[in-house]
């Protein structure tokens, strides 16, 4: 649901509407892989026609050369409008003129002072398993970067400072394995060659959303801010345990290779902030 306010000559009028309703919807724990299945059922017996799109466009907005967009992970961004009416308007799957051939992550991040977007791409099947890419401010598509990993993992978010791109490096797509360390990687933003990227580990450690991130010069670290989630199996898959989102600083060092992080919060227990969310026990 994509909610808007427009004001004009002293009014405020109020509009929200579905960017574009699904067959898939959100997938969660074993019932989500079962509707999954049952998408690409219906697909393969011509019920569904999945040209016309597959994902749900409900994990945030971009608006990027002239264009709104609805973004998830799952399919192409969605170009929504606001209409002369004040009205909200789907105008449909936004491929960047033929240039897209791939959905693109969830949160990708506008550079505020060269105006370029920058985008990852994961997939679960055949390798390249991750590319990085960036759009001009005119949207012109930049050449693939392929990132060498080993084996696929969900990159829901990543972040830019003024030199670099931070991607998070987890479990796989959709278990946890705890025999993996977590590990950010670095890249240079205007990088040729993925060879160059530096990885920082950062153990038990998880963020779905990054909150901000910065190069510190006294240090030489990138600073990141974010949520960290616990119990890290929790968020595909059943746990008893409930899950937590605990305010994180982590300090990465690009020349060693590691991580510390220090408190921002002396009590994380009573405190589950993700993604600028205030809980409901403190709002009025």
């Amino acid at each position: 649901m994509v909610h808007a306010v427009s004001i004009h000559n002293g009014f405020a009028s109020y509009a929200c509407c579905p960017v574009f309703p699904k067959a898939i919807g959100e997938l969660h724990g074993h019932s989500g892989i079962a509707r999954l299945l049952l998408f690409y059922a219906k697909v393969h017996f011509g019920i569904v026609n999945h040209a016309q799109g597959t994902g749900v466009a409900n994990a945030g907005l971009v608006y990027f050369n002239h264009c709104l967009l609805a973004m998830s992970e799952d399919d192409f961004p969605y170009q929504v409008r606001i209409a002369p009416s004040s009205d909200l308007e789907t105008v449909g799957r936004y491929n960047f003129q033929g240039q897209l051939w791939s959905a693109m992550i969830a949160h990708p991040k506008l550079d505020p002072v060269s105006g370029k977007l920058f985008d990852l791409f994961y997939g679960a099947v055949q390798k390249p398993y991750l590319k990085y890419y960036s759009f001009s401010p005119n949207g012109q598509k930049s050449p693939n970067i392929e990132i060498p990993v080993d084996e696929p993992t969900m990159m829901h978010d990543i972040a830019i400072t003024n030199r670099f791109v931070k991607m998070i490096r987890g479990g796989s797509l959709v278990v946890y394995d705890k025999n993996k360390i977590s590990r950010f990687g670095i890249l240079d933003k205007n990088v040729a060659d993925a060879l160059e990227i530096r990885w920082v580990e950062a153990p038990d450690c998880f963020f779905f959303h990054l909150w901000n991130v910065w190069e510190d010069p006294e240090t030489n670290e990138i600073v990141v801010i974010g949520s960290c989630m616990t119990p890290l199996n929790s968020l595909f898959n059943e746990c008893e345990e409930g899950l937590k989102s605990v305010l994180s600083e982590i300090c990465l060092n690009p020349r060693t290779g590691k991580s510390t992080r220090p408190s921002i919060i002396s009590d994380p227990p009573k405190l589950n902030l993700e993604a600028g969310m205030v809980p409901p026990n403190t709002s009025a």
